[in-house]
């Protein structure tokens, strides 16, 4: 008892610490002497932004964030009221709310689990492990791109389990190394496929406000879902011919995985699977269909936020045997992201603020960086920063090793002269390949922690090599 009480005081203790030492650097930064090109008003945004940053890595998003909005209205560098036109006004606040009710709303239904059955069901499967390795993978992939990630790691945990266990193969071997750690990796993957939820969605959104440049979502998803073809493909030829898996066990692998119940097509999961093509195939019609078109006008002007409100208002209306498809208050009761929302609310604006010329940050960055950078070309330059993200990213937070470098490759490549979306695009992808130290992101914590079907330093190993 005496214990508990204790670790609970020293848990308070250090709360508050974080408190005063984060308040501190928003509020007395700003006091340093500025060093040109740097501004003092550059020197109270960055003190606000380095604040926000400790208070994210040590005490979550919540409070870090709003005490941010406040301290920026104090020191006169905005009012309020316009802080919340740009983060409450922003498409990607609109979009985080109703895209993730209606996919929740989707998840929810079943869909992912019959889609998953679905897909291990097909024949061609029969007697080819390699390829139901391939297959297995891919569907795990794209199936956590509109279904909650935790979710589907779970449910493809779990029929794998019932394969290792079906053909006699034991926790601890290579392939069920290779398979537990492949489904974390395909849905990690998986998640940054949609630009309309999760980190993507935001350090997008950033990235346009810092460089102008807007990144189409069909452009986005192609390209997210051929990266994320060729990282499986290659995980598994890694799994072949670098760990050598004997593939033996499976020979006889066939459909019999797959339980009847989970390939029943029931009346809610028709209609969520026609609400989720609906979604989707509107969102990626706004960058194929002709621009001049009126349907490609009015779709642009609604936007992916537009969209997920308007099937959200038709999925009310619909009923199932008398009953309603979906209960709209409470998905968004169990499944509003308030830690993100309210980080987006806060970073965008900061984002904006931090990047304007009365800075100075983007010329300063560009001068100490010159040393390090200068003599590289483009494209070794791009590679250097995301591999160095991609690092980073497996210690810090994705999301906050994304916001530190975006405004790093959009002001050295200004500086270049060269653009700086191929090297946005390649970061915001890179910062979700978070799984080599249990600390690099929750889905790592999963992974590491699933202790009964591997052991961690077999992760730490096919980890490496596979990023």
């Amino acid at each position: 008892m005496s214990a508990s009480i204790e670790k609970s005081e020293k848990k308070f203790d250090s709360l508050y610490i974080h408190i005063i030492i984060c308040a501190a650097l928003m509020i007395g930064f700003g006091y340093i002497p500025p060093v040109a090109p740097l501004t003092p008003e550059g020197m109270r945004i960055i003190g606000i932004f380095i604040g926000m940053v400790y208070g994210w890595l040590t005490s979550g998003m919540i409070w870090p964030n709003l005490l941010a909005i406040v301290i920026v209205v104090l020191y006169n560098v905005t009012t309020l009221a316009n802080f919340l036109v740009i983060g409450l006004g922003a498409d990607t606040t609109a979009l985080m709310i109703f895209s993730v009710i209606l996919i929740s709303a989707v998840n929810e239904s079943g869909v992912g689990r019959f889609l998953a059955a679905w897909i291990l069901s097909r024949k061609i499967l029969t007697g080819r492990p390699w390829l139901f390795t391939t297959g297995f993978l891919l569907s795990c992939m794209l199936l956590t791109s509109f279904a909650n990630p935790y979710v589907m790691i779970l449910v493809f945990w779990g029929m794998l389990y019932n394969v290792l266990n079906m053909f006699g193969i034991k926790p601890f071997e290579k392939y069920t190394n290779v398979m537990v750690g492949g489904v974390v990796l395909a849905s990690t993957v998986g998640m940054s496929v949609f630009p309309f939820k999760g980190i993507a969605m935001i350090l997008l959104k950033l990235y346009e406000n810092i460089s102008g440049i807007a990144v189409g979502y069909a452009q986005w998803i192609i390209f997210i879902l051929l990266m994320g073809t060729l990282m499986v493909l290659a995980y598994v030829l890694i799994a072949r011919f670098i760990f050598r898996v004997d593939m033996t066990p499976l020979k006889n692998i066939g459909p019999d995985i797959v339980k009847a119940e989970d390939l029943e097509l029931t009346k809610q999961i028709k209609w969520m699977m026609f609400f989720l093509i609906a979604f989707i195939g509107l969102v990626l019609m706004q960058g194929f269909l002709p621009t001049q078109w009126l349907l490609t006008a009015k779709l642009k002007a609604l936007g992916a936020a537009g969209v997920a409100m308007a099937l959200l208002a038709v999925m009310t209306w619909v009923k199932v045997d008398g009953e309603p498809l979906f209960k709209f208050v409470d998905i968004a009761k169990k499944h509003t992201m308030w830690d993100m929302l309210i980080c987006c609310i806060a970073i965008l604006p900061v984002a904006n603020l931090l990047t304007a010329e009365n800075t100075g940050l983007q010329p300063f960055l560009v001068t100490i960086l010159t040393p390090v950078f200068g003599g590289l070309s483009p494209m070794v330059f791009t590679l250097s920063i995301v591999i160095l993200a991609i690092v980073l990213t497996n210690f810090l937070q994705n999301f906050i090793v994304g916001v530190m470098f975006l405004p790093i490759i959009c002001s050295f490549s200004a500086a270049m002269g060269v653009s700086s979306l191929p090297g946005a695009v390649l970061l915001i992808f890179g910062v979700h390949l978070a799984l080599l130290t249990p600390a690099a992101s929750p889905f790592a914590v999963m992974l590491f922690s699933n202790t009964t079907w591997i052991k961690p330093k077999d992760m730490y190993q096919l980890m490496g090599v596979a990023l």
